[in-house]
């Protein structure tokens, strides 16, 4: 199928979910070049808001056929959430005194880069799992 991939990995109540992914994606890059002209931080808060209405989107509908996928797609809201809010603190940190500090400097590295390494071996290790699934059905 020609477009199956805007079908495959769904369930069947959440078909299409890829065009709610697309759209979110298109509102994410609007953001960052329609908005280049007001603020950083403008950009930042609509970044935010479309994160956490997805959010909000992908818990009510859970759309993927495996409850692994839909956890995973939430982590990763939620972890793109959490870099965007403490990347704003380097944003406003350049109007302020506060990120001359070298501890809170570090702590705001740590906390920016904790969750995604973390969210990463979460991802590999289930990524993992799925990948000895399918060689083991491949062998019977």
């Amino acid at each position: 199928m020609r477009y199956g991939f805007l079908l495959s990995g769904y369930d069947a109540k959440t078909y299409g979910w890829e065009t709610v992914i697309m759209f979110r994606k298109i509102l994410l890059i609007g953001a960052s070049v329609f908005l280049s002209t007001v603020s950083t931080e403008a950009q930042v808060l609509l970044v935010i808001l479309v994160i956490v209405l997805n959010m909000f989107l992908q818990i009510h509908f859970k759309p993927y056929f495996s409850p692994t996928l839909n956890s995973m797609e939430n982590y990763s809201l939620q972890v793109a959430a959490m870099t965007i809010y403490i990347g704003m603190f380097y944003v406003t940190g350049k109007h302020y005194n506060y990120m001359k500090i070298d501890w809170l400097s570090w702590f705001f590295l740590v906390i920016l880069v904790l969750p995604n390494l973390i969210f990463l071996l979460y991802w590999a290790h289930h990524m993992r799992i799925e990948v000895l699934k399918m060689a083991h059905k491949r062998n019977i």
